[in-house]
């Protein structure tokens, strides 16, 4: 997916998110509740629907987890690889921008609880 197109894509999801997601957080439990919001050839993208939350600044905050159908190795340890990617996205929407808070991995093959990384240093 080139550059543009996922920008304009994160736009329409936090859209989504800001006018769905209060409703249907009421309408969940405290658990999480992963919703498909992309299919794509190689990895399939869930939202937290229990996630969005505001942030000082006129920020938007919601979970993401992206699936990829074959692991990825994390960037200066080719050693270690992931399958599923967990990110925090804060979404700046009257400026529209948007950008990671946090982005940690699990371990392909490994127990969630314990091999929770961080696969993105800033």
């Amino acid at each position: 997916m080139n550059k543009t197109k996922r920008h304009t894509s994160w736009f329409v999801i936090a859209g989504l998110l800001l006018l769905a997601g209060p409703i249907g957080a009421r309408a969940q439990s405290a658990k999480e509740s992963w919703q498909r919001v992309y299919t794509g050839e190689d990895s399939v993208i869930e939202f937290n629907s229990s996630s969005p939350r505001f942030a000082p600044g006129n920020i938007l905050r919601a979970d993401f987890r992206t699936v990829l159908s074959k692991s990825e190795s994390i960037s200066g340890q080719p050693q270690l690889k992931y399958k599923t990617r967990l990110e925090t996205i804060d979404f700046k929407l009257n400026e529209r921008r948007y950008q990671f808070f946090e982005i940690a991995c699990n371990r392909f093959g490994m127990n969630a609880a314990e091999t929770r990384i961080q696969c993105v240093t800033y």
